[in-house]
């Protein structure tokens, strides 16, 4: 999959407008200094979730739980906290805390996503045996990580990849197992949801949890990390395939920057376009249904770009020894450069 542009582009130019994401969490370092809704400091006496059963007192509320701004960004994302199983997620970690996930994010953005796929009938239950490649056209990659990575002794994975499995080179039964656990924990922390097509999955085994494997993945082979204004890291975020099937590269021409809903900004024309190289691959969401927040991503030239072009970013940190720009989880190999 790939992206190109569909008209000349100079140096310097936005090649889309602020794209929203699918779904965002913030990492658990940032729950405590940053609104969960968007992204934005905290101020002095933050405002909880909104849930009917608790009074708006934060002390009623783990650490971890997420805070916000206002009462309006509690209102908006208040209601997919409780019903995607993340508060119950939440509460698991803090009772036993698996060694293998040091934080809760890649879980927690794979609920929320669950929730929105199977809100907008992307995505059934699937069978264990099942292989679904792509989801609304994002890879999942868990063919790869579940039914090959399994077979194997050892392989290769960056930490740019996986961001939470390890470091470079670790076991791949490792990986393997970690996913199944996070993917089990998941599938624990959903069934005690308000989610109601979770209501029509109570028939299924405890032990079947192909659905949350299957995300999770998805999360791990698509989330770009969300930066905040001085370049630090503060969550994870997954975008639709306008800015997912951009293509990687060492020589990049493009590079891309977060902006906050709430920002003014001069907004771009969506300059780019898919070009499927897999036949008869459905792709997209279309017009789903968004509640404006969330940190948005805009792409930007850095070179100009032909019409017709491939568009690339770094999938990398550049300035980072040339043995560390291998991503064989993507399908990339040795850099070149």
């Amino acid at each position: 999959m790939e992206m190109r542009a569909v008209e000349d582009i100079a140096i310097g130019e936005d090649l889309t407008p602020a794209l929203p994401p699918l779904a965002f969490v913030l990492h658990g370092s940032a729950v405590n200094s940053n609104c969960s809704a968007c992204f934005s400091i905290l101020p002095p006496q933050p405002f909880p979730p909104i849930n009917p059963n608790f009074r708006p007192n934060c002390s009623h509320f783990p650490s971890s739980t997420p805070l916000y701004c206002s009462v309006n960004c509690s209102s908006v994302d208040s209601p997919l906290h409780f019903s995607s199983g993340e508060l119950r997620l939440i509460s698991l970690f803090r009772q036993s805390p698996p060694s293998a996930w040091e934080d809760s994010s890649d879980l927690r953005l794979s609920l929320r996503l669950i929730h929105l796929f199977q809100k907008i009938g992307k995505i059934e239950c699937p069978e264990a045996s099942e292989i679904i490649e792509r989801i609304g056209g994002l890879m999942t990659n868990r063919e790869k990580l579940i039914f090959e990575e399994s077979r194997k002794s050892k392989s290769q994975f960056s930490d740019e990849n996986l961001r939470d499995c390890g470091d470079s080179g670790e076991n791949s039964e490792n990986v393997y197992q970690k996913i199944r656990l996070g993917a089990k924990m998941m599938a624990e922390a959903r069934r005690t949801s308000t989610d109601r097509h979770v209501n029509a999955e109570k028939k299924k085994k405890r032990d079947d949890f192909v659905l949350e494997e299957m995300v999770l993945c998805l999360v791990l082979t698509n989330a770009v990390e969300v930066q905040d204004k001085n370049g630090c890291t503060i969550g994870i975020a997954v975008y639709d395939t306008a800015f997912s099937w951009i293509n990687h590269s060492c020589s990049p021409n493009s590079c891309y920057r977060f902006v906050s809903a709430l920002e003014n900004h001069k907004q771009s024309s969506l300059r780019i376009a898919s070009y499927a190289t897999t036949s008869g691959c459905r792709h997209g969401y279309g017009d789903i249904e968004r509640n404006g927040y969330g940190p948005r991503v805009i792409v930007r030239s850095i070179k100009a770009v032909q019409k017709g072009e491939d568009v690339t970013i770094a999938y990398t940190d550049l300035l980072q020894p040339k043995s560390n720009h291998s991503l064989p989880l993507l399908g990339i190999g040795n850099c070149r450069r």
